[in-house]
């Protein structure tokens, strides 16, 4: 992809915009793009040069824009590593990456965001981004994601609000990385949380022995946050090696 190309054709279109680039080549690369769903076309997919899925024609209006924004931002974030390699797709749906990398991909309404890094550092890697939740919807949300202790330790900092929503989100971000090193499921309750650095925006989880018991060799799990407006970004790496602090989401 020519990042310059491609951004000329998205003021042509008026379907996204970039609304973060973080690119640093030994370590990771980010990118964000707001989309916009009214201005969505089945001959995106052409002009980006983006293979649509077969089951496109199923899909509703909006989760087409979700998915090609989606694959938009992936494909910047692989120009961000150097690498020139489109993102491919399984047939379970999930992102095929190319030899050598690891990645992830999340959406919310209208915006899409993808990281990806090296496979020499990172064994995975789990993005989410999330539109704050309403007073509703956190009511319902929270016993499903935290328990009231973990609710506790977040309440200092937080309307509940934004407790619900940023627990979500890691939560989300820990299953996506996880479960791309070794595909099983796991119930988010056997996620808590053991501290928070406000100073570095991590959150800290433990693992339950049911997680352990899975083969992973480390108790606890930290994920990045940022609060940006109405939305909240978290991402979890997988370590490999050490000798590269990740500054994804870090002021």
């Amino acid at each position: 992809m020519n990042a310059f190309d491609d951004a000329s054709k998205a003021l042509k279109y008026n379907f996204y915009h970039v609304i973060e680039a973080q690119s640093r080549r030994e370590c990771s690369s980010v990118y964000a793009i707001q989309f916009d769903p009214r201005a969505y076309d089945d001959q995106l997919w052409d002009f980006y040069g983006i293979a649509a899925p077969l089951e496109l024609f199923r899909w509703a209006r909006v989760r087409r824009a979700e998915h090609l924004a989606g694959r938009l931002s992936a494909n910047w974030a692989l120009a961000g590593l150097g690498n020139v390699a489109s993102v491919g797709r399984g047939l379970d749906g999930a992102p095929i990456w190319p030899a050598g990398v690891v990645g992830s991909i999340s959406h919310s309404r209208d915006v899409a965001i993808a990281v990806v890094a090296p496979s020499t550092l990172f064994d995975s890697i789990g993005i989410d981004v999330e539109d704050i939740l309403n007073t509703d919807s956190e009511i319902e949300v929270r016993n499903f994601v935290l328990s009231p202790s973990c609710f506790a330790i977040l309440e200092v900092y937080f309307c509940p609000a934004i407790i619900t929503t940023l627990v979500l989100s890691s939560k989300e971000s820990v299953f996506k990385a996880l479960c791309s090193i070794k595909k099983f499921s796991f119930d988010f309750s056997a996620l808590s949380i053991a501290d928070i650095s406000m100073a570095e925006k991590v959150l800290t989880f433990k693992l339950d022995r049911s997680l352990l018991h899975s083969g992973f060799n480390s108790s606890i799990v930290r994920v990045n946050f940022r609060i940006d407006g109405a939305r909240i970004f978290t991402c979890c790496e997988i370590s490999v090696v050490g000798g590269c602090e990740n500054q994804i989401f870090r002021s």
